[in-house]
């Protein structure tokens, strides 16, 4: 019994030398760091002669910012077992904590492979890269302050002094294993209050603010804030107590001053705008109006700093459809059709063909303007049977042909589908119903 007890302590202690030698082999190196003003300098003893050539394949670099991950470094060998790594930071953001990794670093010896996992920080002064020194701002919106190094965001508010009080939060950021973190270079700067409108507020940070590696803020720097005036909306479409209006209007707000975008609350949802000029914000609908119904529009519109204009509420009713009215709704998504109604009654369905990417048909509300029997176009030496003009960049009309007024086989089977062409395209004996039926004036609605 004593000799098994004996032969197991022996086996176990020679699997344990055999893991240890087996550690030292592969994990035991000596190193040291110093850090200079611009760079860092690693130097590594593997202990075992090396395969110089090939340690830099087997070399990582990992940090916790991954907008900053531009680094460069040089090795310069001492002799076969040590080597010198000379590290530098090369993006804006300075200071950083790397790990320099050396992974299965052949050695001069067969089955013999290094690693080494090694802490490097770097220090930097600390500055402001964003902003400058003027700063834009709303009067209750966030605003960023980005420095050059990453900071400790518990020391920042005893640092801070202004006239007003701001919640300060770090901006987040996703890090390559794709998980949400926190950003120690970016803040959001929120007010706790409203501030006022159209005055200058100085944010200045105090000498001394540490960073994450220690290295303080050497002299005070300030930033001058100025509040945005705020937008207001003077007009907009429809005006206040509007009737008759179509199914599918493009709704519009008129400001003051310049803006950036804006939004409008209707029907129990909020359309975000398409920007049409700085003084002239578009929204469209994401479906089609009820007729005869009364409707109340919220627009709302900011400026470029996030500044919010006050509320700006109009109402109005839709068109009354007559149960004899006749009036078209084209479908641009997925397969594109034009329904024809007799009232709120669907009594057609067309397949059509419509332009593609620059070539889509303006979205809203139509009323038609003119038709014909026969459609020229002389430049691009090709026509059709019947057109109905929409608006100034749209027609209705019949499938396209060439100038002996033969049908275009690029054009003959791409009903339902979208094509290189500014106009809808129909069969020709739907288009010659459509041009026997409908008036002028006559309702069209283009949209998804």
């Amino acid at each position: 019994m004593n000799r098994t007890k004996q032969k197991i302590f022996k086996v176990s202690l020679f699997s344990v030398i055999i893991l240890i030698t087996l550690w030292f082999v592969k994990d035991f190196n000596l190193s040291w760091v110093e850090v200079k003003n611009n760079y860092a300098e690693i130097t590594i003893n593997f202990l075992f002669p090396m395969n110089k050539d090939k340690l830099s394949e087997c070399i990582q670099l990992t940090n916790d910012l991954p907008y900053a991950t531009d680094f460069d470094y040089s090795l310069h060998w001492l002799n076969n077992s040590v080597v010198s790594i000379k590290l530098k930071e090369q993006s804006s953001i300075k200071g950083q904590n790397i790990q320099l990794i050396v992974k299965k670093a052949p050695s001069q010896y067969p089955f013999i492979f290094k690693n080494a996992n090694i802490n490097v920080q770097f220090k930097s002064d600390v500055a402001l890269l964003k902003p400058n020194k003027y700063l834009l701002i709303a009067t209750d919106q966030p605003f960023d302050i980005q420095f050059n190094t990453p900071m400790d965001k518990n020391k920042i508010n005893k640092f801070l002094e202004c006239d007003a009080t701001f919640y300060i939060e770090p901006q987040k950021m996703i890090n390559d294993a794709g998980k949400e973190i926190e950003d120690p270079c970016s803040f959001k700067f929120t007010p706790k209050t409203p501030l006022n409108n159209g005055q200058k507020y100085i944010l200045s940070f105090r000498k001394g603010m540490p960073s994450r590696s220690g290295s303080l803020l050497k002299q005070d720097t300030s930033v001058i804030l100025t509040t945005d005036i705020k937008p207001i909306v003077v007009s907009t479409y429809p005006e206040p107590n509007s009737k008759w209006i179509g199914l599918y209007p493009r709704l519009i707000a008129e400001t003051d001053s310049k803006t950036a975008g804006g939004s409008v609350r209707i029907g129990g949802k909020t359309i975000i705008g398409t920007y049409l000029d700085p003084y002239h914000i578009a929204f469209l609908l994401p479906e089609v109006l009820d007729s005869d119904t009364h409707y109340e529009a919220i627009f709302e519109v900011y400026s470029a700093s996030g500044e919010k204009s006050e509320p700006k509420t109009t109402s109005f009713n839709t068109v009354r459809l007559d149960e004899n009215r006749l009036w078209l709704e084209v479908l641009i998504k997925n397969e594109p059709k034009v329904n024809v109604y007799r009232g709120k009654k669907i009594i057609k369905t067309l397949s059509c063909s419509i332009g593609n990417d620059a070539y889509l048909p303006p979205l809203g509300t139509y009323y038609t303007q003119d038709k014909g029997e026969v459609l020229v176009d002389s430049r691009n030496r090709e026509g059709a049977n019947f057109w109905i003009k929409v608006s100034d960049t749209c027609l209705l009309q019949g499938v396209i042909r060439d100038a002996y007024w033969n049908i275009k086989p690029e054009f003959l089977n791409q009903f339902g589908s979208q094509i290189k062409h500014p106009n809808i395209i129909l069969k020709d004996e739907d288009i010659r119903w459509l041009y026997q039926n409908i008036t002028s004036d006559t309702m069209v609605i283009i949209h998804h």
